[in-house]
């Protein structure tokens, strides 16, 4: 978990509110574009505009791979912000630009849908507020598949989560979606949690066998296996390589001893499905 202040970032930013109603617009509207919400537009000459629909060429415009810029600070207003220019997107600001992909991922409509209702999924069956939720090709703090983020703003108080998903195979990034509100999940119910949190920087081997850790890896794990029906293990690791390598065998043992431990607790998600990735 990062912690942030408002100011560390001038564009993207959360509401502090539970984001349900944004991701259910987007499902109810059947958009499959990336929404992301920002205190101001990361163009200048669009700064007075609500939202924007930035794609990278007419065929991801076409085809719904692109994001859609929300500017807002209520959650209401996003939501008939989104009605606004999902209904009637010809006439919506959309900017084709082939040359801003490095930050943030265009993709598949269906991907993106499937995301949003396995992340309400998810924050239904840990009880959790929904985050803010970004895709991204690199998180710019770290080379992670995933990360949770707080933010705060110049008084200390919070303003709400993030949660940051590396664009990638599509279980891997379920898991680590997972794995992420996990984290959110234990935080909730212990605030002394991560009192004592190693992070990889510090020791990976330690970070790897923390508690915090193995737990939020276990639950991941029983997410994609609910999906898939198979073993799901393989994609705590960020490889298969990883995953064989006997370096890591202990961990895995570890691992399915908390999912063991986490079903016996309560029966994961019910039996709501899952949409075709």
């Amino acid at each position: 978990m990062k912690r942030l202040n408002s100011r560390d970032n001038a564009v993207l930013h959360t509401i502090g509110d539970d984001m349900r109603p944004v991701y259910q617009t987007m499902l109810d509207m059947n958009c499959g574009l990336q929404v992301v919400c920002v205190e101001i537009m990361p163009w200048k000459e669009y700064e007075s505009e609500e939202a924007i629909i930035w794609c990278v060429d007419e065929e991801s415009y076409e085809n719904q791979r692109g994001i859609l810029f929300v500017k807002g600070n209520e959650i209401n207003d996003i939501v008939e912000i989104l009605k606004r220019n999902i209904s009637n997107m010809e006439n919506a600001v959309t900017i084709i630009d082939s040359t801003n992909t490095k930050f943030l991922p265009t993709l598949s409509r269906n991907r993106v849908l499937n995301l949003y209702k396995e992340l309400i999924n998810i924050c239904d069956d840990l009880e959790i507020k929904c985050p803010s939720l970004v895709f991204t090709n690199s998180i710019y703090f770290d080379d992670k598949r995933a990360m949770h983020i707080k933010v705060f703003d110049e008084e200390d108080n919070s303003k709400g989560d993030w949660v940051w998903v590396r664009g990638q195979r599509y279980y891997y990034m379920l898991q680590s979606l997972a794995h992420e509100l996990r984290h959110m999940y234990q935080q909730k119910n212990d605030e002394n949690y991560f009192e004592n949190y190693i992070t990889p920087e510090e020791d990976m081997h330690a970070n790897r066998y923390s508690e915090v850790e193995i737990d939020a890896n276990a639950y991941g794990v029983l997410y994609v296996e609910r999906i898939t029906g198979k073993n799901g293990l393989k994609y705590a690791f960020d490889n298969v390589e990883e995953y064989n390598h006997p370096y890591w065998t202990e961990l895995k043992i570890l691992i399915k001893n908390q999912m063991d431990k986490i079903k016996k607790q309560k029966e994961p998600f019910g039996a709501k499905q899952s949409i075709t990735a």
